[in-house]
């Protein structure tokens, strides 16, 4: 059978892809970042696909801090998945996750 063409949004047949292994990233200056920031709260959303086989590839930052960005990518980058299945075939799926950072008083 040809191979898919790649990555797809999660069809409404699909099971979705379950994480094995996600932490949470660690940002050990988000206080400094923030005030750096004049803010309480950052937002950082990530877009990657999940692959055939469980891995996160192509990760990029949609909306961020370049203070924080390369950390919460760096975590990102080692998640597994148990991979979207379709009629019992794993795909490739797109996925985006958002990190809410807060100010810790």
């Amino acid at each position: 059978p040809p191979k898919p063409a790649g990555p797809v949004q999660l069809p409404e047949n699909a099971t979705p892809a379950v994480a094995v292994s996600n932490p949470q990233p660690s940002v050990s200056n988000i206080n400094a970042v923030l005030a750096a920031a004049g803010v309480e709260e950052i937002t950082v959303i990530v877009k990657f696909v999940i692959t055939e086989s469980g891995d996160v590839a192509n990760a990029t930052v949609a909306r961020g801090n370049a203070a924080i960005d390369p950390q919460v990518l760096a975590t990102v980058k080692t998640w597994k998945f148990k991979p979207a299945m379709v009629d019992g075939k794993p795909i490739s799926i797109f996925k985006t996750v958002k990190f809410r950072f807060k100010l810790k008083t």
